[in-house]
């Protein structure tokens, strides 16, 4: 079974991918094009990769997302020239548009309908690959975890290019709300955690299941919440986590138990903080 409708493979140009994988995929990777982003924009992608590659230009991707199907081009058994790092370890997706996007316009129609081609997709490299479905971060890239991440988690882990995308605004709350409709039972489960007992647990705005087994699902000071959580000591060491600012409710949610914890601990070996935790966090503990 597929989730996703496929077009026509893309016979890419052969200068511009490499050899046949000898390693796993253990990857799903997320780029842009950093090109238009209309109807037509995929299949003109994909025309782009049938040219040879002129000069550094050499960009090819196993598929590209369009509104209404995923286009196929370098087979997943051969190295495609996506991202300096993770291109023999992994299966690359591209969206048709910008890294630069907002949040807004990634929700746009078009982004949309393509965010829904690639949860299928994912849902398709889960079954036939083996790759979880959960977001790792950059870090996880770099000992060798399995799972999704973005062009910009490879630049970081493997510091071969200075790519940024998917970008800030890319709404990967939304890509994994558009997995869950499609197969329900893939969503993670929602223990219930009584705030009283549970005083080093703390909420967190990922909006997606992280790889660690210490992170879980739960519903937090009467509000059901799609937060991960963790111990309060185990935090301290993933303070390097980008994350997108916690909202006004999730805020108020904090409140509890940040009247017994005291600071922040989203802290990175004593130096400046770095995590838009922490904001919060102090947000939230001001108001105390």
């Amino acid at each position: 079974m597929t989730y996703a409708k496929y077009g026509p493979r893309t016979n890419v140009h052969p200068t511009r991918h490499g050899v046949h994988k000898t390693t796993r995929n253990a990857l799903a990777v997320l780029h842009t094009s950093e090109g238009g982003e209309l109807t037509s924009s995929a299949e003109a992608l994909s025309r782009f990769m049938e040219t040879p590659r002129s000069g550094t230009n050499l960009a090819s991707y196993n598929v590209v997302f369009d509104t209404d199907q995923v286009i196929p081009a370098v087979p997943y058994d051969v190295v495609p020239y996506a991202a300096g790092g993770g291109n023999a370890i992994g299966v690359h997706g591209c969206f048709p548009g910008r890294a630069g996007q907002t949040r807004e316009q990634w929700l746009d129609d078009i982004s949309f309908d393509m965010i829904g081609q690639a949860a299928r997709w994912l849902l398709d490299v889960h079954e036939e690959l083996g790759i979880p479905l959960v977001r790792i971060t950059w870090q996880q890239v770099q000992n060798g975890a399995t799972g999704i991440c973005d062009h910009f988690d490879i630049s970081r882990a493997f510091k071969k290019s200075n790519h940024t995308d998917v970008g800030a605004g890319f709404p990967w709350d939304v890509l994994f709300d558009e997995i869950y409709e499609i197969k329900p039972d893939e969503k993670p489960t929602t223990p219930t955690i009584d705030p009283k007992k549970d005083k080093d647990m703390i909420a967190l705005d990922l909006g997606v299941p992280m790889q660690d087994s210490w992170w879980t699902r739960m519903t937090y000071c009467g509000d059901t919440l799609t937060h991960v959580v963790s111990p309060a000591d185990q935090l301290q060491e993933r303070a390097k986590i980008e994350v997108t600012p916690i909202k006004e409710p999730e805020l108020q949610a904090l409140l509890k138990t940040v009247q017994t914890v005291g600071p922040s601990p989203f802290y990175e070996g004593g130096q400046a903080p770095n995590s838009a935790l922490h904001v919060a966090w102090e947000q939230a503990r001001g108001r105390t």
